[in-house]
């Protein structure tokens, strides 16, 4: 281009510009390719102008190569968003890591539109495509008042694409000066609260077994909670996840009674509907052996337990989700105080849960081992190890509580069991705005029972 060469035409702004829009006329033509790059980098007349502030002027996705892996990402979890004045703040929660390198997660593409259904194959609805992995949230900016509505899907390190996240939406509303919000805008969904715990754990042989406790209620609140529970299995192969469970039940208790119990989710369009209204992602199809239920729970103790159907084993992950919608909260809407999960540490455990709404949440987490012989729990954990994190960024940690004053306070607050001044059980107070965070479990060298607790505080 410009290069002292004898074919005037080389000389004219024009030419690259016009080659590109001639390619795009003949059907067999599927991209570009420009050569060298420093050619292009280097603005001779202009052309990296045009290409980027015309041609070229939206994101895109590179292609993948399916003859190295055509096997795509697990997708994201609990995708939430919030408003604050012109702006709207998404977070989302990264799938966990598979057994195949190549499919493990490298970016995030994050897709908008101002109508219900978001067409991917255009890419004027991509509005962000991450850095990388550790990059889980997005803050879109200058927007006007409207609705918009948003998805979010992970990227392998060959480009391959997952299946999206469950749609969210985002209202914002002109103020009297005709534009976003106002000065006592807040997050939608403004009343800080756990939403969500997630735990990825294998069922190990026949009779195997492990609980998911949440308790609903909270200081000030009435009535009853609508949530989501799922046991995710067969679904998760889809996803790259390997050896998973074939078969998982799912049982539900209300205190130490029985109150119901799913084995296969059977397809049915109303457990569909709920699944997507929580950000949660599609189970593979409505003969998979999954199970689910969408329920409405009084206040007070409840839990979940996960086995295998037939003595089976393998990989399973267990989901609690608050299924309330964002705009239907109020001081006085009952939410999920605390999360739990009591399972055998072999190969550590790792339980995710989400903050949503305005503000910052006080949460208190515990793993408990040594206090468990009190209750006649058998083979408890000697000396269990708590790691907060948020990613994969460590926030907080603790070994040994000993007996500290703020945690004791913190008991009592959260209406937590005491723990011996002396025990070798760990526990941790923090302040977290919304997002996602993962609490991991280690014992050592030793395994045994533990019980790992999120607690909502004052």
């Amino acid at each position: 281009m410009n290069n002292g060469g004898t074919d005037n035409n080389w000389n004219q702004p024009t030419q690259i510009p016009n080659q590109v829009r001639l390619n795009r006329q003949q059907a067999q033509v599927r991209g570009q390719t420009f050569f060298s790059a420093r050619s292009v980098l280097g603005n001779p007349l202009g052309v990296r102008d045009a290409l980027r502030d015309d041609l070229f002027r939206t994101p895109a996705l590179l292609p993948p190569m399916p003859w190295k892996d055509d096997q795509p990402p697990p997708p994201v979890g609990n995708l939430t968003a919030q408003t604050r004045g012109n702006e709207v703040r998404l977070s989302w929660v990264a799938p966990p890591a598979t057994g195949n390198a190549l499919d493990n997660v490298r970016q995030f593409v994050v897709y908008r539109s101002t109508g219900s259904t978001i067409n991917r194959d255009d890419a004027a609805n991509i509005v962000r495509i991450t850095a990388n992995e550790s990059e889980t949230s997005f803050t879109d900016p200058g927007l006007a008042p409207g609705t918009y509505y948003y998805t979010v899907t992970a990227l392998d390190r060959l480009h391959n694409e997952s299946i999206p996240a469950g749609m969210v939406s985002a209202q914002l509303v002109a103020n009297s000066g005709g534009t976003p919000g106002g000065a006592t805008d807040r997050p939608a969904g403004s009343f800080s609260r756990l939403t969500n715990l997630s735990v990825l754990a294998p069922i190990l042989g026949a009779g195997d077994s492990f609980t998911v406790g949440f308790v609903v209620g909270g200081s000030g609140t009435s009535g009853s909670k609508n949530v989501m529970l799922r046991a995710s299995g067969p679904s998760l192969s889809p996803l790259g996840v390997p050896g998973v469970l074939a078969d998982p039940k799912l049982e539900r208790f209300a205190g130490s009674t029985k109150t119901g119990e799913n084995d296969n989710w059977g397809g049915s369009a109303a457990l569909s509907s709920a699944m997507t209204s929580v950000g949660a992602f599609a189970f593979s199809g409505p003969a998979s052996r999954d199970a689910a239920a969408s329920v409405t729970l009084p206040a007070g103790d409840q839990s979940m337990r996960i086995s295998g159907v037939g003595g089976g084993t393998g990989l399973v992950l267990a989901e609690v989700y608050d299924a309330t919608p964002d705009a239907a909260y109020t001081a006085n809407t009952p939410r999920l105080v605390n999360l739990s999960l009591l399972k055998d540490s072999a190969g550590g455990i790792t339980a995710g849960f989400v903050v949503a709404g305005g503000g910052e949440k006080r949460v208190l987490a515990r793993a408990v081992g040594p206090a468990l012989s009190v209750f006649g729990v058998v083979g408890a954990a000697a000396d269990p190890r708590l790691k907060l994190y948020v990613g994969e960024k460590e926030i907080g940690a603790n070994d040994n509580w000993g007996g500290r004053s703020e945690l004791v306070t913190a008991f009592a607050q959260a209406g937590a069991f005491d723990l011996a001044p002396n025990s070798l059980d760990a526990a941790l107070v923090a302040s977290l705005p919304a997002g996602n965070y993962t609490v991991r479990v280690e014992t050592g060298d030793s395994t045994g029972t533990v019980l790992v607790e999120v607690y909502e505080l004052p």
